[in-house]
């Protein structure tokens, strides 16, 4: 019998990875923003080290509001980022094969050194709107350099 009362686990202070991955796979990426945000190493050299700062594969961020936000070298492999709003983030080297782009919003978004050769429904329209060099991309479309 249903009596209404749902269990959530509590979370004490958990590490900023830790919650995006808890809120994305309980499926409330819809209210998940995260604007403005440096979600990778803050050490530079670090950085440049590493190969993957965030892995992400397979996640939902439908809808998510990631706008502002460091991303870059960011594992997105097959991630659901449909309707998100990824305006001026920075998704530098990140991979986003097979990841789905319908209706993502990225303006002023930048891709350079991304891998987005396999990613789904990513239109010229969307690219025209962000900028990068040295981005693998998909047969027919361009991405014009950051200013």
């Amino acid at each position: 019998m249903y009596t209404g009362k749902v269990r959530v686990p509590i979370i004490k202070d958990p590490p900023l990875f830790s919650r995006i991955g808890e809120v994305v796979t309980n499926g409330f990426s819809r209210n998940l923003a995260l604007r403005g945000e440096r979600l990778v190493e803050q050490d530079e050299d670090k950085l440049k080290k590493l190969a993957v700062t965030l892995p992400l594969s397979g996640r939902d961020f439908h809808q998510a509001s990631l706008a502002g936000s460091d991303l870059r070298k960011a594992d997105l492999r097959f991630a659901n980022l449909s309707d998100a709003y990824l305006a001026d983030a920075n998704l530098s080297e990140a991979n986003l094969n097979e990841a789905d782009l319908s209706d993502v919003i990225l303006e002023k978004t930048n891709l350079s050194g991304a891998d987005l050769s396999s990613a789904r429904n990513l239109t010229q329209g969307q690219l025209d709107k962000a900028c990068g060099t040295d981005a693998k991309l998909p047969p027919g479309v361009t991405l014009k350099p950051c200013q």
